[in-house]
């Protein structure tokens, strides 16, 4: 649901009751467009206001974020601005979805200021702008493109503007009885074009009250107005996803709800969980970009390399060409442009027609033969070399983007980290917190009748489930010819019952390129039989001796422990 005015107002009611004379203890910024105020009021406590483009948010929140070592230019000016402040006012434009927190600070010389930190809610133009008393602008979050600046001047020294009433407001009912009256069309469009702080999701649910019947408008109105002050928030959920947060129990939505005590609450929930899974997707979808370019790029060269190879071993043809040159050194004319000899290095001696170059002497013509064919020999050895690194690195990135494609957020960075050692990403800046921290995931662990089942999900898992988890005698699981994770079922010296490993296949097929296909072959054998070969890449080994399952892909959910 994206934020309105109405279930604005909701929350910033509550929010005034909590942090109104709160003192600003920490301010940072963990992402371009999100700050987090470390408030203490009677206790301490965490206000997020974050301006993402998709998940705009305003509340108390109960998750902690990191704070990043170097302080970007705008949360290094809030800091000074208003760091050690207190919060003496909090406040929303009337019916549009703009907060204002006034702020009460010391200046330099210890008198009394005021600041002004204004949050536009209003989704992919969402900015957050700090002003002085009189709202003349210090610094905004985003700075606008000059089409925007046009239109609304966010630039230092200017006058910060509120937004102009355009609309009539949700509580004016005998002129929204009038204007519907006389509007020509649907009830849904008239509450979009006339009436001021109404989101789609909102319009949807008043229109239900109302029955679809414009005389009902500002009844509509009168009755949501009214259930806003209940205060029975909630998150829908469809399919067991959360989907939507609604300030009340709402006649138009179906489904399962979670009731919370406050809005706030159920905000921080809801949009904790999309915005997390929103920045996750971004951050995956640039790394991925990056392995599918790499891809595009070594694919490419592999495809020169072997053309260049197939030339290469033609060059035995250009030594001959010298070799019957010099053999018929009597027959060669000075203007002559060709050479038609007897092959004596072929069955039979079939004539073979020799190109030669005019402006050479018989002697030149052979000796750049000889040339191009030294060339070429030396041209097979080192492109049999590339296409053989180049196609071992293809497989590679695509254990790299399988991975990316059932990693979570824990597991990106173990796989960011594994593309740093390859060369695909810039190395981390050194300091002393990123040389203590280390990047590690834990691989998923199944119970299968009463047997361990460890699934790697990456390179970096694959090796610690084969080579630190698994012992010789245990069960090692892949699919045949698709990447896929490497599963190790724990045996503990007992045989492996045929229902454990068809489970554990199943888990194999799974987390494997061909999780969405049917009777994927799964080979199975002992660790003992699964090597490393000397300086392969993260995650390679090969195996002998082993068995085959064919198998339908099941997460198996119900067997997860861990």
């Amino acid at each position: 649901m994206a934020f309105d005015a109405l279930s604005l107002s909701v929350l910033v009611k509550e929010l005034r009751e909590k942090i109104l004379g709160a003192k600003i203890n920490k301010i940072f910024q963990p992402e371009k467009d999100e700050l987090h105020f470390l408030l203490f009021n009677n206790g301490n406590f965490r206000l997020v206001m974050s301006a993402n483009a998709s998940v705009n948010r305003f509340c108390v929140t109960a998750y902690p974020a990191e704070n990043p070592l170097t302080a970007p230019s705008f949360c290094m000016l809030l800091r000074k601005h208003i760091g050690g402040g207190t919060i003496c006012d909090v406040k929303q434009q009337p019916f549009e979805r703009v907060v204002e927190l006034t702020v009460e600070n010391k200046n330099e010389l210890g008198y009394r200021q005021l600041k002004r930190l204004i949050f536009e809610v209003t989704g992919k133009s969402a900015n957050i702008i700090l002003t002085d008393e009189n709202y003349t602008i210090t610094d905004s979050l985003k700075r606008p493109d000059a089409e925007l600046t046009s239109k609304k001047l966010l630039v230092k020294g200017a006058k910060y503007r509120f937004f102009e009433k355009t609309k009539l407001y949700p509580d004016e009912f005998s002129l929204i009885d009038c204007a519907a009256r006389d509007f020509n069309g649907e009830l849904f469009d008239f509450y979009a074009s006339s009436v001021a702080g109404l989101s789609p999701r909102t319009i949807r649910e008043l229109c239900a009250l109302a029955r679809n019947e414009k005389k009902n408008a500002s009844s509509a109105l009168k009755r949501y107005l009214d259930n806003l002050a209940s205060k029975k928030p909630q998150i829908i959920f469809d399919k067991g996803k959360p989907c939507d947060v609604i300030p009340f129990d709402y006649v138009s939505y179906d489904g399962e709800r979670l009731c919370f005590d406050t809005l706030n609450e159920a905000h921080d929930s809801f949009y904790h969980q999309k915005d997390k899974a929103l920045r996750f997707a971004e951050k995956s979808k640039s790394v991925s970009t990056i392995v599918k370019n790499a891809l595009n790029r070594t694919e490419k060269k592999l495809g020169i390399q072997r053309q260049a190879l197939l030339e290469a071993r033609e060059g035995e043809k250009y030594r001959i060409f010298g070799d019957l040159i010099l053999s018929n050194l009597h027959r060669i004319g000075k203007t002559d442009d060709k050479l038609i000899a007897q092959n004596f290095y072929e069955e039979n001696c079939p004539e073979t027609e020799i190109p030669l170059n005019r402006a050479l002497s018989p002697q030149q013509n052979a000796q750049q033969y000889y040339k191009k064919y030294n060339k070429l020999k030396k041209s097979l050895v080192y492109n049999e070399k590339l296409v053989g690194e180049n196609s071992e690195f293809i497989e590679y990135l695509k254990t790299l983007s399988f991975a990316l494609s059932v990693a979570d957020e824990s597991e990106l960075p173990e796989i960011e980290e594994e593309m740093r050692r390859a060369g695909l990403l810039k190395a981390a800046k050194n300091n002393v917190k990123n040389k203590s921290k280390e990047i590690k995931s834990t691989p998923r662990l199944y119970e299968i009748e009463g047997f361990s089942v460890y699934v790697g999900k990456n390179n970096t898992q694959n090796e610690q489930v084969t080579f630190r988890i698994a012992k010789a005698k245990d069960i090692w699981m892949h699919t045949q010819t698709v990447h896929s994770g490497h599963v190790a079922v724990i045996a503990e010296n007992r045989d492996v019952p045929p229902s454990v490993l068809l489970k554990a296949a199943e888990i194999t097929a799974f987390f494997s390129q061909a999780r969405n296909g049917t009777k994927i072959a799964v080979d199975y054998t002992m660790r003992e039989n699964v090597k490393k070969p000397s300086g392969a890449k993260t995650g390679f080994v090969t195996y002998v001796n082993f068995s085959t399952l064919l198998v339908n892909p099941d997460e198996h959910a119900e067997l997860l422990k861990q």
